[in-house]
């Protein structure tokens, strides 16, 4: 039906063979989300001769998923909502990307919907979550400055991202989260405030952002590849603090290293050739399959040229 299943490989044509630390079903929305996202990423269009037929039943997938609330595959798991802000990113991404009106259509619900919910929750909405809702708001905005200046397309979704912000930036946290994820993607959202602000960022918000990074500029990171989404958030935001004084040295050690974690770990041969072993808790619910996505979208990165809005 279009979707990746976060148990099993079967549309990779492995049939019914059982991948060694399967994923759960209510993963199969993030599991899409995610290889969506790695698609994109990769430049394939719906035209694409080799992908394109993959990346149009993914995201057929997900808008199949909506219901008439604007949520996306709504499940009762603790971390749907997040689930939702990945899947509504994807749906952003594609609607940039790909220039699709049916896509685009989804924007404003979708988005509403992520910002009703992030308000239920907004006692316990975590810095990974903001920071999703974030890459949303931006990505979405990319998508409306494209929009002719007086439809009425264009003022709707216009509303939906300035709410969605407007949010964003209440629930900002100032201090650190405790997690690593957490910390990992504080810098990313950071590092994406830094980066809207441009002309007007200091040197104190340049110093705040290598604070906030120190973990992951010590020596080994990130050779513990237990949560590959902490690398993902990490590596983003170290790639774009190239610009800085020092950024590239600083980038050069996290290539070096993302060598031995990411590229040395890919399996070569076997019923499972071209995926990572999961491990760790991440893998618990993701599988093979999430994560595989985190490790292809890393790569991106890395060899950069990743087309995603939040590597730009």
């Amino acid at each position: 039906d279009g979707h990746w299943s976060a148990a099993h490989f079967a549309d990779r044509g492995v049939g019914a063979v059982e991948s060694p630390g399967a994923g759960r079903p209510v993963r199969d929305l993030r599991a899409t989300s995610l290889l969506v996202l790695t698609l994109l990423a990769e430049g394939v269009t719906p035209d694409d001769s080799s992908f394109g037929r993959s990346l149009r039943l993914g995201t057929d997938w997900l808008r199949s998923r909506l219901d008439e609330k604007g949520r996306i595959g709504l499940h009762d798991g603790p971390d749907w909502l997040l689930d939702h802000a990945i899947a509504t990113y994807a749906l952003c991404e594609t609607a940039r990307l790909t220039q699709q009106p049916e896509v685009r259509a989804l924007l404003d619900p979708t988005l509403e919907a992520l910002r009703t919910n992030l308000v239920k929750t907004r006692q316990s909405a975590d810095t990974e979550l903001i920071t999703w809702s974030s890459m949303c708001a931006r990505s979405a905005a990319r998508v409306e400055r494209d929009l002719p200046t007086e439809s009425s397309e264009r003022a709707g979704l216009s509303n939906a991202i300035d709410r969605l912000r407007t949010l964003v930036e209440e629930l900002r946290p100032t201090d650190f989260p405790d997690s690593q994820r957490g910390r990992a993607a504080y810098l990313l959202l950071e590092c994406m405030r830094w980066k809207a602000r441009g002309p007007e960022s200091t040197d104190a918000d340049v110093d705040r952002l290598l604070e906030i990074a120190g973990p992951f500029l010590a020596k080994g990171w990130p050779l513990d590849m237990d949560d590959p989404l902490v690398v993902f958030y990490a590596t983003i935001a170290l790639y774009d603090l190239q610009s800085i004084r020092g950024g590239r040295e600083i980038w050069s050690r996290v290539e070096r290293r993302l060598t031995k974690s990411v590229i040395m770990t890919q399996l070569h041969d076997g019923d499972w050739k071209g995926t990572w072993d999961p491990q760790g808790e991440f893998s618990e619910d993701g599988g093979r399959m999430c994560t595989t996505a985190v490790h292809m979208l890393i790569l991106q990165v890395y060899y950069r040229y990743s087309a995603l809005d939040v590597v730009d």
